[in-house]
């Protein structure tokens, strides 16, 4: 089967995110509680989403909480979808040279995934 539950959550959270929809990191953390273990690749899609929400929502504890498992779980499973949106995202925040909590964010995604 193609489309499992795990791929069909992860593409909600994925939607979720994208229409900016109030329940996105509900909808997330309800799919990360079910994952299996060994589905990682897409525990890290989804961490991946949930930091872009959480940094969007201007939540910066949260975001910066969430991108260090979501970085972990995407360089030791190569997910590249994953790492392609976290780096995608870094581009979107402020330079270094603004000092603030999304310019940290920016700098610890691009110190770590464009290795």
């Amino acid at each position: 089967m193609f489309f499992s539950a795990s791929r069909l959550g992860s593409m909600t959270v994925s939607t979720y995110m994208t229409l900016r929809h109030r329940d996105t990191a509900a909808a997330a953390d309800s799919l990360l509680a079910s994952l299996p273990p060994i589905n990682n690749k897409v525990r890290a899609i989804v961490l991946s989403d949930l930091t872009v929400n959480a940094a969007q929502a201007k939540d910066y504890d949260r975001a910066t909480a969430l991108v260090s498992d979501a970085i972990k779980l995407t360089t030791q499973t190569e997910t590249s979808m994953a790492k392609q949106r976290l780096l995608a995202f870094a581009a979107t925040l402020p330079p270094t040279s603004n000092a603030g909590p999304a310019s940290l964010l920016r700098d610890q995604i691009l110190s770590t995934l464009r290795r």
